[in-house]
């Protein structure tokens, strides 16, 4: 038997941040500006550590970004003890708790409670306020129905910049179609242009009658126009640069960037996330040689697609020494950890590396790549050349769960088969409680593993 010690647009917010070095700011937000998440991560905890507030609040957005559980409870943490920084603060926090309710209904009085008193500081924020009434109406004890979103519109008491940048936090803004278009006809302004061509574009999206190549003209007139900035043309090239509506634009979002001087490293990026297996724009060698100077630049997630290239055969032949090569040089990247460990436990390499493929796992998954934590299970459960270890396949089943994965009937059925004693049933709750205590306080934790 073996013992194992395993270890451990913000950019702008950023840049306004008081009372902290410069040297550091400025360090943290070109690395923001790269797309260098976790390098900039690790800066922000250093200057959070020292005490300064504003980075520990642009920390915070940094998890609050992500629909992880993982990092949303790291940002509530870290938004509790910037409360007494304003308002700000105070209403990020209303919206991580609201959040974290989608995971744990637990969450769903205190999260009502906060949005309501943000709600009564800030009338526009009783937008989401009612959002979540609708969402958890059996989980609340509402006096009567949740009160309705179109109702408030009508009014007249929020300005049309509130009400669309509410509008554009809620899951499903084409249920407010009309109202989006009657004010951006009657007010079509450098204030609401921005959300305006956003909205209008996911509302055609979520509707299926989408004109793509005149939506993106309009933007790039809207930009030659000084209607929206650099910085929000980008953000609205990358809803068409994505999947999330459907076929990715790549070719036309592409064009219409570079015809405007708009191709910035991170919308290349984004696109090439589609690049890698369907041609659109590049040819095979192009589509390697721009990935291999994006990740020369410092951008990660270059050197991960190439790594997704290499290990599954896309667009080029297999080559598993070369993707480990590539996933080698992001080792910040937790999805690089998770396909290293991927392709250390094939045995493609050669003979299967389960020691170097549990690091890889338990790196990704403890740094937000919670995936990593089904493989985990497997692995315990009986992975080829490993002696099953029912404490923690049960183990990494609850972590799993306790940060929103849901276990496939698969799963369930591969744990069922391997039975705890009450006295096991207490060490893997015990052991989950560690894991759960590593990630959210970067405490270790040691486990034990055997190799038939």
């Amino acid at each position: 038997m073996r013992r194992l010690l395993l270890s451990a647009s913000l950019a702008t917010t950023l840049s306004a941040c008081v009372g902290t070095p410069p040297l550091d700011v400025a360090l943290a937000k070109q690395q923001l500006e790269r797309g260098e998440t976790q390098k900039a991560q690790r800066t922000l905890e250093a200057l959070s550590a020292r005490g300064f507030d504003d980075a520990r609040y642009v920390l915070a957005r940094l998890h609050m970004e992500s629909d992880n559980p993982v990092s949303l409870r790291k940002s509530l943490s870290l938004l509790e003890a910037s409360l007494h920084t304003g308002d700000r603060a105070k209403r990020d926090y209303a919206r991580v708790l609201s959040k974290l309710a989608f995971y744990d209904n637990a969450f769903v009085n205190e999260a009502h409670q906060a949005l309501k008193a943000q709600a009564q500081l800030e009338p526009w924020m009783q937008i989401e306020l009612i959002q979540f009434e609708h969402e958890h109406a059996s989980q609340l004890d509402l006096v009567g129905e949740p009160s309705s979103l179109a109702a408030l519109i009508k009014t007249g008491e929020l300005s049309d910049e509130h009400v669309l940048q509410a509008i554009n936090r809620l899951d499903t803004p084409s249920l407010y179609a009309e109202e989006v278009k009657q004010i951006c006809q009657d007010s079509f302004t450098n204030e609401t242009a921005y959300y305006c061509l956003k909205l209008s574009a996911i509302s055609e999206l979520q509707t299926g009658n989408a004109d793509v190549k005149r939506i993106i003209n309009t933007i790039s007139s809207a930009y030659e126009d000084n209607k929206i900035d650099e910085s929000q043309a980008e953000s609205l090239f990358n809803i068409f640069a994505s999947s999330a509506y459907g076929e990715p634009a790549v070719t036309d979002v592409y064009h219409a960037a570079k015809s405007n001087g708009l191709l910035t490293d991170a919308l290349l990026l984004r696109m090439l996330r589609y690049e890698i297996k369907t041609k659109y724009v590049f040819s095979t060698e192009e589509l390697e040689h721009t990935l291999i100077a994006l990740g020369e630049k410092g951008y990660d997630e270059a050197y991960l697609l190439l790594g997704k290239l290499y290990s599954y055969g896309l667009r080029v032949s297999e080559d598993p020494w070369l993707a480990e090569q590539f996933l080698l040089k992001a080792p910040n990247d937790a999805q690089a950890h998770f396909r290293l460990g991927l392709l250390y436990l094939s045995g493609k390499l050669g003979q299967p590396e389960l020691q170097k493929g549990l690091d890889a796992l338990l790196f990704a998954a403890r740094h937000g790549y919670s995936p990593a934590y089904k493989e985990l299970i497997k692995v315990f459960s009986g992975y080829e050349g490993v002696k099953p270890n029912p404490i923690y396949a049960h183990a990494f089943a609850e972590v799993y769960t306790y940060f929103g994965g849901e276990l496939t009937p698969a799963t369930q059925d591969m744990l069922s088969g391997l039975s705890l004693s009450e006295a096991q049933k207490t060490i893997a709750k015990q052991t989950a409680d560690q894991e759960i205590a590593f990630i959210t306080s970067s405490q270790t934790l040691e486990l034990n593993l055997s190799k038939q």
